[in-house]
């Protein structure tokens, strides 16, 4: 005999579909806006978009810089709906219970994500990665750092499975002086960045892709540690950051701290 498991919890793949078919309960997209945006809007130099997945950059450009200021502020809120249904009658107060087993609960919850300066020359904004329905902020989040960084160069670093035996290769537009290999499709890139360059073609904008060997599913790979070398290397000459941003970023990277999503050290 064979018996199958027993869960409460419906398989990811089809949460967007029960909501979409419980008419009960209303489905709430996430609001996305960018607060105190004047800096951004006036900053010329290069905003660099990356996923949590490669915090390790900014965690060393904090311990290098101390003081950097915020050019704005993405704020999401999602709001939650949950009906509220009671089955435990007591005999007495079935009448009762039942008036009251229809009431909703709603709240909101929202998140901030930093668009942070740390020279004339570079800002970045690091964005977490969202799972299951919250994907959607990834396409909310890029259509609003499109369209407020008005002036500033868009660049997107995101892991990938290169189909070669190459550390770095590019997607969009061409940004650094290496001879990197340009990706064509069908290679794919999810996430931010993948987000970034397909709302940019959408809106007529620019955005350039970097795309670091990895090897793992996507957006859960575990990023290869020369790959980090090479583009920790070509961003100090670019940014004019020094030696001892390779060195601090060698430290943090061998801390134990900087760890990619799925737990895994670089």
């Amino acid at each position: 005999m064979v018996f199958k498991p027993w869960t409460d919890q419906r398989a990811l793949r089809h949460l967007l579909e029960d909501n979409e078919e419980d008419f009960s309960t209303p489905l709430h997209l996430p609001n996305v806006s960018m607060e105190s945006s004047e800096g951004l809007k006036s900053f010329t130099g290069t905003l660099l978009v990356i996923p949590e997945s490669l915090k390790f950059i900014t965690e060393t450009l904090n311990k290098l810089y101390p003081e950097t200021s915020t050019l704005a502020e993405l704020v999401i809120k999602k709001k939650f709906t949950r009906r509220i249904d009671s089955e435990d009658f007591i005999e007495d107060e079935q009448l009762y219970a039942a008036t009251e087993a229809d009431k909703v609960h709603e709240e909101i919850v929202s998140s901030t994500i930093s668009i942070t300066k740390y020279t004339e020359l570079l800002a970045i904004c690091c964005v977490k990665n969202y799972e299951n329905i919250d994907k959607i902020n990834y396409t909310l989040v890029s259509t609003s750092l499109l369209n407020s960084s008005t002036n500033a160069t868009i660049v997107t670093l995101t892991p990938g499975t290169l189909p070669f035996d190459q550390l770095i290769a590019t997607l969009g537009g061409k940004w650094s002086t290496e001879q990197y290999v340009q990706l064509v499709p069908p290679f794919v890139v999810t996430g931010i960045a993948g987000s970034l360059i397909s709302q940019a073609q959408i809106l007529g904008k620019e955005v350039h892709a970097l795309v670091l060997q990895s090897e793992g599913v996507p957006g859960f790979e575990k990023v290869n540690e020369y790959a980090v070398e090479e583009i920790a290397n070509l961003l100090k000459d670019r940014f004019k950051l020094g030696d001892e941003f390779t060195k601090t970023l060698n430290v943090v990277l061998h801390s134990g701290k900087s760890v990619n999503n799925l737990g895994l050290y670089l």
